[in-house]
C-alpha cells in the first residue's frame, strides 16, 4: 500500500500499473488460501497445537468439516506386525517402512499412538517410538504430556502435489508394547478424513504378485493373454490383511476399467470398483449401479477402496491399476458381501472420460464397442470357487449347434424371426449352451415346458437395454395361473458369454444348467417342448420382462425333444398364438354373430315369412355354426398341443361351458331329425326341450363364454381390470354388444306381442309369451321345408300372407344386423391383429 501511495502521477499508465500491482497483491494473499498449509499442520498457537495434536484435524477455518468413513486410505506396514487387541504388536528396536496409500493425498498427518488412546478433544496423545521423515516430510513436537514421544507424529512440510502414497520409516520403542497408527488426509482443501484407526480399518500389504498369478482371473475374450485382453482381472486376499481383497485391472480403454459383483447377471445394484483416468490423473472409484433401468453408477458414500498402482501407455492406450476392497458389508445399500456368491462383470470405456470424481457410461461409438461381459456363473471371489463352471465360451458357429429350432420353418438364420441354437457346453457337460438371434427391440427368449404352453416353462432370456443396447441374460419361469406372467427366479443359473443389437436384432450366448438346482427350473435331459419368443418393442420394464403379446408372436417346436441330448433341425408348430386366436376368431363368428342372426329369424320373423322361409334361414344359419364351432373346439386343443390349462376359476369355467355348448349344439340337430309333426298334441315338448331350453341355454352360455374368452385374451396382455385400455377394448366391445342384444331381444319380444295383440293379427298368440311355449296353430307350417314328407293335406300347401307387422320385423332386422355386424367383426380384428 506505501508503493501505492508513492505513486502519485494521474496518466493512464499510473492507473495501468496501479491495476497491475493491486491484482499481484491480491493473487500472492489469495495463493495461501488456495492451496492450504504448504508448509505442513501448523502447531504456532495452543489452538492450532490441540487441533493438530489433540484432534488430528485441520483447522476447519480453511478445510471445513471433515468427511466421513476413511476414504479408501490405508496403511501398509512392513515387515508385518502381529494383531493385538486394538492395535498392532511390534518388534523392539525394529525400524518399520510405512506406506500411506489411497486416492489424491494433498497433505497428511500420521501419530504412533498407545492402543484405545483415540484422537478427540482434550485428549492429549500418548505416542510411541519416532518417525524418520522423507523428503517432503517432517515430524512435529507434540509433546503436550510429559514423557512423550516428540518424534511420533509425522507430516507433509510441502503439498504433496496430488500423490497417490507417501512413505516414511517408524523405529518401535525399546521396550516391547503394542501400538495403533492415527492418520488423517487431506485430498484436497475441503476434503479430508480425519483421525482414521489403522487398527479398525486395516492394514494392508501391497501386491507383490504377478497379475496372472491372482488366484481368480477373468479376461475378455476367454483365453486372451494379459497384454492382449480387451479386459483382464485378477482378484486375490491382501497379504497383509485377510479382511481385503487385492483387484487388479488392466484393460485397452482411455476412460476406465472396472469390476462388478452382482446378485444377478447384470449390471442392477452392482458393487462397482474402478480405475478412472482423466487427463494425467487416475483414481479409484467405489461405487454402485441404481437398480433401475437407467443403470446409472453412483460414487459410494463411504468410499472403501485403497489404490495401490497405477499406470496409462498412452502409446497402447492401456489402463492398468491395482486396488484393494474390504470383503465384508461396509456401506449398506451401496456394497456386496464379497464373500458370497455372485456374479463378476467387467467393463471399460474406451474413449477418455470427463468427469474424475464419478464413473461415465461405457457406451460408445457402436463401431468402436464397449465390453461389458458378466461372468457365466457366481463364484466366491475370496476362495474363487464357484456354483458352477462353464468357463468355455463357445468357438462355434450358431449354424453349427447340436439342436436347431428355426422360425418361420425353413428360414436362413439372418432370416429367421427366431433362430435358436442349443449344445452341451464345451468346458463342462453339466451346462448348456444356447444361442439365440431374433428381429426384436426388447427381447429373445426360449423356454422349456412340459406341456407346450407357457405354463410353468423354464426360461432364459436376452434383455436389451434400450438406454445403452447392452443385453443381460435372466433366467425366469412362467408360474401355473392367471397371466401368465413371467418371474425371475430366485437362483440365476444362467450367464452370459456375449450379447449384441445390431440392425435391429438381438442376438446372445448364454449357459444354462442341464439339472435343476431349484423347484423353479426344469430338468433339461428330459423331453421337452421349445417355447420361443420375441417383444420387437422396447423392453422399458426395469429388473424385469415385459410381455411379449403384441409385440412379436410366440412359437413352440412341432414336436418334443431333449434340449440336452437331441439333434437336428425342429420346425415349428403353428404359432400358438395365432391358433389360439384363430379358435377365439371362429368362436364369435359361430355363435354372437351366425347362431344370434338365426335364433333372431326363429323368434321374430316367422309372421314374416310365414311359408317356412325363416326355417330355411334357420336351419342353415345354425348349421354353419355348427361346424365353424366344431372347427373352433379343435383349433384350441392343436394350438395348446396337449391338455388346456384350467388354471383359475376362469380358465376352468372357460372350458368347461365351451364343452357344454358343443354339446348341446351336436345334440339340437339330432332332435330336429327326430321332432313329431306340428299337429302332434305334444309338439310343444318338442318347442320347449329345443328352442327354450336347449336353444336358450346354448346362446347364453356361449355368449358368457365368449366373454370369458376375450377375458381371459385381454387378461394375458394387461394387468389392470377396469377402464377400457388399448389391451381391453375388445372385451368392452363385446360386453357392449351383448346389451345391444338383450335389449333387442326383449324389447323387440315386448313391442311385437303387444303391437300384434293391439291391432288382433292371427298372430297374437304366438307374438305373446305364452306363444313361446304353446304353438300358434296358424303357423302349423313353421318347422316344414318343401322337402319335408310333414303334409297336413295333399298336394302344395296354401301359401300364406305375411303379417302386417311384417315391414316392422324387417327394419328391426336392418338394425340389428347394421349394428351387430360392425360390432362384432370389430371385435374380430382387435383379436386377430392385437
Amino acid at each position: 500500500m506505501i508503493l501505492l501511495l508513492a505513486v502519485n502521477k494521474r496518466s493512464r499508465f499510473d492507473i495501468k500499473m496501479r491495476a497491475l500491482l493491486l491484482a499481484f497483491f491480491v493473487t500472492c494473499c489469495s495463493l495461501h488460501a488456495v492451496t492450504g498449509m504448504s508448509s505442513g499442520p501448523p502447531i504456532d498457537t495452543p489452538a492450532n497445537e490441540a487441533l493438530v495434536c489433540q484432534q488430528m484435524t485441520p483447522n476447519s477455518n480453511n478445510h471445513g468439516d471433515p468427511q466421513s468413513g476413511d476414504g479408501g486410505y490405508r496403511l501398509e506396514i512392513s515387515p508385518t506386525m502381529a494383531t493385538a487387541t486394538n492395535g498392532f504388536t511390534y518388534e523392539t528396536d525394529t525400524v518399520y517402512t510405512i506406506r500411506l496409500a489411497g486416492n489424491s493425498i494433498r497433505g497428511f498427518l500420521v501419530q504412533a499412538r498407545m492402543p484405545g488412546n483415540t484422537p478427540g478433544v482434550g485428549v492429549n496423545p500418548m505416542l510411541l517410538g519416532s518417525f524418520q521423515p522423507g523428503n517432503g516430510q517432517q515430524t512435529l513436537d507434540c509433546d503436550l504430556m510429559v514423557g512423550a514421544a516428540n518424534e511420533a507424529t509425522i507430516a507433509h512440510s510441502q503439498n504433496q502435489a496430488d500423490a497417490t502414497s507417501v512413505q516414511f520409516n517408524w523405529t518401535a520403542p525399546m521396550t516391547a508394547g503394542d501400538v495403533d497408527f492415527y492418520y488423517t488426509v487431506v485430498r484436497v482443501q475441503a476434503t479430508h478424513f480425519d483421525a482414521i484407526s489403522a487398527s479398525q480399518v486395516g492394514v494392508t500389504t501391497a501386491p507383490v504378485r504377478s497379475p496372472d498369478d491372482y488366484r481368480f482371473v477373468r479376461s475378455h475374450p476367454e483365453g486372451c493373454s494379459r497384454a492382449d485382453c480387451n479386459v483382464f482381472i485378477g482378484i486375490d486376499t491382501n497379504a497383509g490383511d485377510d479382511r481385503f481383497l487385492d483387484i487388479y485391472m488392466e484393460g485397452t480403454a482411455e476412460g476406465w476399467v472396472a469390476v462388478g459383483f452382482s446378485d444377478s447377471p447384470n449390471m442392477f445394484s452392482a458393487d462397482v470398483v474402478a480405475c478412472n483416468r482423466v487427463d494425467g490423473d487416475i483414481v479409484a472409484i467405489d461405487g454402485w449401479n441404481l437398480p433401475a433401468n437407467t443403470r446409472d453408477n453412483i460414487p459410494d458414500t463411504l468410499q472403501d477402496v485403497t489404490l495401490y498402482t497405477s499406470n496409462y501407455d498412452p502409446a497402447n492406450t492401456r489402463l492398468s491399476c491395482t486396488v484393494s476392497k474390504r470383503i465384508a458389508l461396509n456401506g449398506a445399500g451401496e456394497d456386496l458381501d464379497l464373500s458370497t456368491d455372485l456374479y463378476v462383470l467387467y467393463a471399460r470405456r474406451i474413449t477418455a472420460s470427463t468427469s474424475l470424481d464419478s464413473l461415465q457410461s461405457h457406451a460408445v461409438n457402436p463401431a468402436q464397442p464397449s465390453t461389458r461381459a458378466p461372468s457365466a456363473v457366481r463364484y466366491t471371489v475370496t476362495t474363487a470357487s464357484t456354483s458352477a463352471i462353464p468357463t468355455m465360451a463357445p468357438v462355434r458357429a450358431p449354424e453349427d449347434y447340436r439342436l436347431q429350432i428355426l422360425s418361420p420353418t425353413g428360414c436362413s438364420r439372418a432370416s429367421c424371426d427366431l433362430f435358436i441354437g442349443i449344445d452341451t457346453n464345451t468346458g463342462d457337460d453339466g451346462f448348456l449352451d444356447i444361442y439365440m438371434e431374433g428381429t426384436a427391440a426388447g427381447w429373445v427368449a426360449v423356454g422349456f415346458s412340459e406341456t407346450a404352453d407357457m405354463f410353468n416353462a423354464d426360461v432364459v432370456t436376452c434383455v436389451r437395454n434400450s438406454t445403452d443396447d447392452m443385453i443381460s441374460a435372466w433366467d425366469a419361469w412362467n408360474p401355473q395361473g392367471p397371466g401368465r406372467s413371467n418371474s425371475i427366479d430366485t437362483v440365476q443359473d444362467v450367464g452370459l458369454f456375449n450379447g449384441s443389437f445390431v440392425n435391429g436384432r438381438i442376438s446372445c450366448t448364454v449357459s444354462k444348467r442341464i439339472v435343476p438346482s431349484n423347484s423353479e427350473d426344469l430338468n433339461l435331459d428330459d423331453s421337452l417342448y421349445v417355447i420361443f419368443a420375441r417383444r420387437t418393442a422396447d423392453n422399458t420394464l426395469a429388473n424385469g420382462i415385459m410381455s411379449h403379446s403384441g409385440n412379436g408372436a410366440s412359437a413352440v417346436s412341432n414336436a418334443r425333444s431333449s434340449p440336452a441330448n437331441s439333434r437336428g433341425v425342429v420346425g415349428e408348430s403353428v404359432h400358438t398364438g395365432n391358433l389360439i386366436r384363430a379358435h377365439g376368431i371362429f368362436m364369435i363368428i359361430a355363435w354372437p354373430l351366425l347362431a344370434t342372426i338365426g335364433i333372431f329369424f326363429a323368434t321374430f320373423m316367422r309372421p314374416a315369412l310365414p311359408n317356412g322361409e325363416w326355417f330355411q334361414v334357420h336351419r342353415v344359419l345354425m348349421l354353419i355354426s355348427l361346424v365353424i364351432t366344431l372347427i373352433g373346439f379343435i383349433l384350441i386343443f392343436v394350438g395348446l398341443m396337449g391338455p388346456v390349462n384350467t388354471s383359475g376359476n376362469l380358465n376352468l369355467a372357460h372350458m368347461i361351458i365351451g364343452i357344454v355348448i358343443v354339446a348341446f349344439q351336436i345334440t339340437n340337430p339330432i332332435l330336429a331329425l327326430f321332432r313329431c309333426k306340428p299337429d302332434n298334441k305334444r309338439r310343444w315338448i318338442f318347442n320347449m326341450v329345443h328352442g327354450h331350453m336347449i336353444g336358450f341355454w346354448s346362446q347364453t352360455l356361449a355368449l358368457m363364454n365368449c366373454a370369458f374368452g376375450l377375458s381371459i385374451f385381454t387378461r394375458d396382455r394387461s394387468s389392470t381390470f377396469g377402464p377400457p385400455t388399448p389391451n381391453q377394448v375388445p372385451l368392452w366391445v363385446f360386453i357392449a354388444w351383448i346389451v345391444f342384444q338383450v335389449i333387442i331381444l326383449v324389447g323387440g319380444a315386448i313391442f311385437f306381442s303387444v303391437y300384434a295383440c293391439k291391432t288382433k293379427q292371427s298372430n297374437c298368440a304366438h307374438s305373446s309369451v305364452r306363444g313361446f311355449i304353446r304353438e300358434d296353430k296358424s303357423q302349423a307350417m313353421e318347422m316344414t321345408s318343401p322337402g319335408d314328407k310333414e303334409k297336413e293335406v295333399e298336394g302344395e300347401p296354401e301359401r300364406k300372407t305375411p303379417s302386417k307387422d311384417s315391414p316392422l320385423r324387417w327394419g328391426a332386422f336392418i338394425v340389428y344386423v347394421g349394428v351387430s355386424v360392425p360390432m362384432l367383426l370389430a371385435v374380430i380384428v382387435m383379436v386377430a391383429f392385437p
